[in-house]
C-alpha cells in the first residue's frame, strides 16, 4: 500500500507467477482502500490492465514506469 498522508494512493500485490490470478480477498481489500491505482507485480510477465483499475507488470517495469508518479 503507498500512501500519501493517510491517503492510499496505490496498492500492490506481489505474485510468484507471470500469469497471476487475484483472489477474492484480493480484489475486496483493494476495493475496500479504494486506490486508484492497483498493481499486480510479476517477476517478468508484459504490461496490461486486467480491470479498470488493476495493472499487470513486472517489478522493473513498476520500479521503472510507475514508481516515480505515485
Amino acid at each position: 500500500m503507498f500512501t500519501k498522508g493517510l491517503t492510499v494512493v496505490a496498492t500492490a500485490e506481489i505474485k510468484y507467477s507471470n500469469s497471476p490470478q487475484l483472489s477474492r480477498g484480493n480484489l475486496q481489500v483493494m476495493e475496500d482502500l479504494n486506490a486508484p491505482l492497483n498493481f499486480v507485480l510479476t517477476p517478468s510477465s508484459d504490461d496490461f490492465l486486467i480491470k479498470e483499475n488493476i495493472r499487470v507488470c513486472s517489478l522493473k517495469t513498476f520500479i521503472d514506469k510507475f514508481l516515480r508518479n505515485i
